[in-house]
């Protein structure tokens, strides 16, 4: 009779978990990552559509890679600290006097692993998530994978936040060719 009991309780206790994190709202990676809306290039040859396209079962590392950012924003303070990139990089995608230490976690989402071509130039990808971000807010976007040791490195690239809600980023021909052929964790940060 005890164990029926405490079977029921932990059920019990349970549900009451999983309602907990569903009224938390959208807390799965890629969650928020609705659709590529639009793909632009400036080179000789068009990137595709579905050039970059978001994982629909992202791996354990990125889920681990989440749950460190999540505590980081909790945490509060500078976030933008998390990521180690370049001062200098990180300046070149902000506008200029922006303190890039009063930027905010908004969103990680994971990406399929990108085929890049050299004569695609320049790409923008405009993607529609469900937390839109309001237009012009200043937004950048760090574009993290794992590299040949195993550690994640962050490429901060330039994005915009659109009046109908979606967002454009702005990738160069130098960042693609870093991030060619890797799956990416997106982090938005907003300010």
């Amino acid at each position: 009779m005890i164990k029926k009991m405490l079977s029921v309780l932990l059920a019990l206790m349970l549900c009451m978990t999983a309602v907990a994190a569903i009224a938390e709202g959208p807390d799965s990676p890629n969650g928020n990552y609705v659709e590529t809306e639009k793909v632009t290039s400036t080179g000789i040859l068009a990137a595709p559509a579905d050039f970059m396209k978001p994982v629909a079962n992202p791996s354990p590392e990125f889920a681990a890679e989440v749950e460190a950012l999540k505590l980081v924003a909790k945490m509060g303070g500078d976030v933008v600290s998390y990521f180690g990139v370049d001062e200098a990089a990180l300046a070149s995608v902000l506008p200029a006097g922006t303190d890039a230490s009063t930027l905010k976690l908004n969103d990680v989402v994971a990406v399929e692993p990108i085929a890049y071509d050299p004569a695609y130039g320049d790409v923008s990808v405009t993607v529609k998530l469900t937390t839109a971000i309001e237009a012009g807010k200043t937004v950048v976007v760090m574009a993290g994978y794992v590299d040949a040791t195993g550690v994640v490195q962050y490429v901060p690239v330039a994005a915009v936040a659109n009046a109908d809600g979606t967002l454009t980023i702005n990738f160069t021909t130098s960042q693609l060719i870093e991030l060619n052929g890797h799956a990416l964790t997106l982090a938005v940060l907003e300010g």
